[in-house]
């Protein structure tokens, strides 16, 4: 008989977040194997409850949830309102709720279990960081149910600086964040964690207590090259999709390195995030730019296969490691890394089709060079035997294994 696992994955479909493209390559391996459950936002306002492709769909929604899915694909004055009341409303939540505008979405992953423990006997739930409420609502289904859970960090929450901008009680919501991540931590059956989680300060905790943990790679990498149908555009398309943060991830160097408007070379550029206004004005005065603001994923892949070369903006601290990366390896194409700190170069190392900028460091330079690079690796590709080869740990099938040893 078929275990059951249920997985609560917060940003998943159609939309999904780093972390929930990494879940989807676990779960198409895991399907056929186990009975899966997965309970995420909902983020195109439809039904509930669906099964789809053998796997069983929880969506869950809120009034600001379903005003923000509605504004999404729309782009004209009233649709920007929305989103920024919406906006404007997570503020004030994470100013006074401890759990941010989370909070509704850890309780309805506890309640949908205790109906789901009516219909299925349960054998594991699987906690994935961002959101923090999914991990958390794990551990309180252990407290109340005796369900073991995994956890699967691919962000640290406690050291995150974007979660703690604006709120009452600041210290009070920092000190309760570290407590909570270290009780989640300690009762987990495992805790899977992403190579970056070694540079967070809860680290050490799981160290001095013996806490169960495994370090794992992104499960991205598969074992056929995605090439796509390249543009044959005269110009080199240069490819950007992901998501800007104050302190987090920041678009100056990118948009200083783009002001050169350099000939010959053609940004598309799909974000989401905080400074989608200033992109999208930014862009409006650069011929060499053309701004798509948010777009399905499975849009900014066809757009990234159409490519020549890829962007990756590296992140500003070193806990956090952007999954996307390995997805522009599974292309074998050139990319140019503008990298904060020698972390975010390093990690480029065996990767040979790679331009590093440093991202305080832009110049004239960096745009002659960009233009060097392009011109003499738009059509070179890593085959993607070398790429497995130099990063084996982040394929899929090397990271289900790791993990079944638990859910076995």
């Amino acid at each position: 008989m078929k275990k059951e696992i249920v997985i609560f994955a917060g940003d998943y479909n159609p939309y999904p977040s780093p972390n929930g493209v990494c879940i989807k390559n676990l779960v198409e391996k895991w399907k056929e194997k186990y009975n899966i459950t997965i309970i995420a936002y909902n983020q195109d306002n439809g039904k509930k409850y669906r099964h789809e492709d053998g796997i069983d769909y929880i969506y869950i929604n809120t009034l600001s949830n379903k005003i923000n899915n509605y504004a999404r694909s729309k782009n004209d004055f009233f649709s920007k309102m929305l989103k920024g009341m919406c906006r404007l409303w997570r503020g004030v939540k994470t100013m006074f709720c401890w759990l941010r505008y989370d909070g509704y979405y850890y309780r309805a992953c506890v309640q949908e279990i205790k109906k789901l423990r009516k219909q299925k006997n349960i054998d594991y739930i699987m906690g994935v960081c961002y959101p923090f409420s999914s991990i958390y609502a794990a551990y309180k289904c252990k407290e109340k149910y005796g369900i073991d859970y995994i956890t699967y960090i691919l962000d640290v929450y406690s050291n995150a600086k974007n979660l703690r901008k604006v709120c009452i009680s600041k210290k009070y919501f920092e000190n309760k964040d570290i407590e909570v991540e270290q009780k989640i931590l300690a009762n987990a059956k495992n805790n899977y964690v992403s190579e970056g989680f070694v540079n967070a300060s809860v680290y050490q905790f799981v160290l001095n207590n013996d806490i169960r943990h495994t370090i794992v790679g992104f499960p991205i990498l598969k074992c056929e090259q995605e090439l796509g149908v390249v543009s044959t555009d005269s110009n080199c398309q240069i490819f950007y999709a992901g998501t800007f943060v104050k302190g987090v991830r920041e678009p100056n160097a990118m948009m200083k390195l783009f002001d050169y408007n350099i000939e010959g070379i053609k940004l598309k550029l799909c974000t989401t995030g905080e400074y989608q206004d200033v992109l999208y004005n930014w862009a409006k005065n650069i011929d060499n730019v053309e701004y798509m603001g948010s777009v399905e994923r499975n849009l900014a892949q066809s757009m990234m296969k159409e490519s020549h070369i890829l962007l990756n903006v590296a992140n500003l601290n070193s806990h956090q490691i952007p999954s996307k990366i390995f997805e522009y390896f599974q292309t074998g194409k050139p990319i140019v890394n503008l990298y904060a700190d020698e972390h975010g170069k390093k990690m480029f190392e065996n990767y040979p089709l790679v331009l590093n900028i440093a991202q305080d460091n832009v110049t004239k330079r960096s745009a002659e060079q960009l233009k060097e690079f392009c011109i003499k690796n738009k059509t070179q590709r890593v085959p993607i035997e070398n790429v497995l080869k130099n990063y084996k740990n982040y394929s899929i099938e090397h990271i289900q294994a790791i993990m079944e040893q638990t859910l076995e």
